[in-house]
């Protein structure tokens, strides 16, 4: 899932190192796609770190690996990735199906727009979250990573405390940039072979099919996160 989809699942108003990490495998990955964290590494890092804030950090990274496990085998997720990549044919006319990395990232900005509707000042409480933490200490964390690069680390995670690119999920075309943004940033060509319009037509016609759905899904799966907040728990204790 996506910044806010974690944050509204899981954040701890009493614990901004556990907030943040929520969001900061993601928030990694975008420095570098080698950045990718396991749950083992994490571990490891959690039982080899004594202080509680870190480890609270930790946590959450953990936290955001386990949902994006259990979420990217979810059904919601396979059945709505499939949707976006065939009707995505009706907008462009050599009739190509959305590639899997957009559909992925798409998906995630529509669940986001949606919790933007029912927490209006969510994306306020997130990015207040990432301003009032001091992400150098992150920096050691990484060492072991060749790629992590601390000085582009910092200058990231300060553009995104001051950004307001969530706030600005409601709006299609906004979302078109940001699918931008998001390929700039990793390195992959953005090449849809159609134009901002008729992909902002597509994104809005996504979401009024998929609202209620959203919806439905966050409501429904409230039980399954319950049970991975209380498996995290047990993997702690043992």
């Amino acid at each position: 899932m996506n910044f806010l989809s974690h944050f509204y699942l899981h954040n701890k108003p009493e614990d901004n190192y556990y907030t943040v990490g929520l969001t900061l495998p993601d928030l990694l990955q975008f420095q570098s796609k080698k950045l990718r964290l396991t749950k083992k590494f994490l571990s490891e890092l959690k039982n080899n770190t004594e202080s509680p804030n870190l480890k609270s950090l930790i946590k959450g990274m953990l936290m955001h690996i386990t949902v994006d496990s259990w979420f990217h085998n979810h059904d919601f997720f396979k059945i709505n990735i499939k949707f976006l990549e065939e009707d995505f044919t009706k907008y462009n006319e050599f009739k190509y199906k959305l590639p899997h990395f957009f559909s992925h990232i798409l998906l995630e900005i529509l669940i986001d727009r949606y919790i933007l509707t029912i927490e209006y000042n969510i994306a306020d409480k997130f990015y207040d979250s990432y301003k009032k933490f001091n992400f150098h200490e992150v920096c050691p964390l990484m060492h072991k990573f060749p790629d992590f690069n601390k000085n582009e680390f910092i200058k990231f995670t300060d553009i995104v405390a001051n950004s307001t690119f969530l706030k600005e999920y409601k709006d299609d075309h906004s979302v078109v940039n940001s699918l931008k943004r998001v390929c700039k940033r990793i390195g992959i060509p953005f090449n849809l072979y159609t134009d901002d319009d008729k992909l902002a037509e597509f994104i809005k016609n996504s979401y009024l099919y998929l609202d209620s759905i959203i919806a439905c899904f966050l409501k429904e799966t409230e039980k399954d996160l319950s049970n991975i907040n209380l498996n995290i728990l047990i993997e702690e204790v043992n």
